[in-house]
């Protein structure tokens, strides 16, 4: 019997740490576009980042993520990218995906900057050859406009197909959580409660660390 196509949207990140903003991006994305499932795969460190100082551990943000999403059916964890180790380029990720499932349909999640940056990605033209890409825009967001025309000429130029859709205006950062942390500031909504209680119990980011790229 013939696979059946599946529709799975990818949404990768160091998720260090996951947090509500990924999640509500992922539901939207999975509603909107009809998506089969969401696979959240995080990033392995790069080695030049294995040494700093707070660095948390791959395990440790794998477990963030699993917490935020083992009790939704529509979530699930591709772990390629941590397995792999080390620097992990978006075209290799997607063409070994596609190798290993040739039938499913790729829609790649990525935010507002990362598609205004999309053409300084390596090898654009093969990313898109394996997964529609789609961003979200916030009501009421400043660049709409530029986000949707930046779509359609990427869509002409590279030959691929970049989606917009909507998601709910929150402004939540990885980055943002790691220094309320850091100054013992509340954190609790803006991550599952898993994931506040579990940041807490093995004090990660409580010391200063450089911050990531």
């Amino acid at each position: 019997m013939a696979e059946n196509i599946r529709r799975i949207g990818i949404l990768g990140g160091t998720f260090n740490p996951i947090h509500l903003g990924h999640l509500i991006f992922a539901q939207s994305a999975a509603e909107v576009l009809k998506l089969d499932s969401i696979w959240f795969m995080p990033a392995g460190n790069p080695p030049h980042k294995q040494h700093v100082k707070g660095m948390i551990s791959d395990e440790q943000r794998l477990e963030m993520v699993r917490l935020s999403v083992e009790d939704n059916p529509d979530f699930a964890i591709e772990t390629y990218e941590l397995e792999k180790q080390g620097l992990s380029y978006t075209h290799e990720t997607l063409a070994a995906l596609k190798e290993k499932h040739p039938r499913d349909d790729y829609y790649f999640l990525i935010g507002e900057d990362s598609l205004l940056d999309f053409e300084t990605w390596k090898c654009p033209e093969k990313i898109v050859q394996y997964a529609h890409i789609v961003t979200a825009v916030r009501p009421g967001s400043g660049n709409r406009e530029e986000i949707r025309k930046t779509a359609e000429t990427l869509s002409e130029k590279l030959h691929g197909d970049f989606i917009v859709i909507e998601t709910p205006a929150i402004e939540i950062s990885s980055s943002d959580i790691r220094r309320k942390v850091r100054e013992m500031q509340n954190f609790r909504y803006l991550v599952r409660d898993e994931v506040f209680a579990y940041i807490l119990k093995n004090h990660l980011y409580m010391e200063d660390y450089r911050e990531e790229a």
